[in-house]
């Protein structure tokens, strides 16, 4: 049995509270994982030529999704924050890379194309084109693993709002 102190069991709040503490992880895993196959799935696949960029964009998922399964594999709480940090700055670096894309396709005429001879044309997936997916999950990501450091912050506790009450 599984106990906060010597004598005292563990709730069945305080178990729900832990195991909500381990999400930001495998979520962070699960959505770099995701980035990482789709990008290879459109070049190997469906045949389109990645520029630099979207290199640089596969290399950030790639790097992402090992930190994060290296951080779920550990149980040290200073390397799970390190992990964090780190995958905080590639999300920023992956959203510094994807915004200008976004933006020049959202305004098409306001400037010169970026990449204009390995990408000439952008994959739309669902409705968005893969810089717009690229922003949005390093997005996500960014605001997991700063849940994970605020959840890293006070171990053993994650305030919801009726605890604030």
């Amino acid at each position: 049995m599984s106990t906060l102190g010597r004598d005292q069991p563990l709730l069945a709040g305080e178990k729900l509270r832990r195991l909500w503490s381990l999400l930001p992880l495998p979520t962070i895993l699960l959505i770099s994982l995701l980035s990482f196959s789709s990008s290879v799935w459109l070049s190997e696949v469906q045949g389109y030529t990645p520029c630099p960029y979207c290199w640089t964009l596969r290399i950030i998922a790639l790097a992402t999704l090992v930190g994060s399964a290296y951080g779920l594999a550990s149980t040290s709480t200073k390397l799970r924050r390190r992990v964090g940090f780190s995958i905080i700055a590639l999300s920023m670096v992956g959203m510094v890379v994807a915004a200008p894309f976004v933006f020049s396709s959202q305004n098409p005429g306001s400037e010169e194309p970026i990449c204009v001879e390995e990408c000439e044309e952008t994959p739309v997936v669902f409705g968005l084109s893969t810089y717009a997916w690229a922003f949005i999950t390093n997005l996500f990501i960014f605001a997991s693993a700063v849940i994970l450091l605020q959840q890293l912050q006070n171990p053993g506790s994650v305030a919801t709002h009726r605890d604030r009450i």
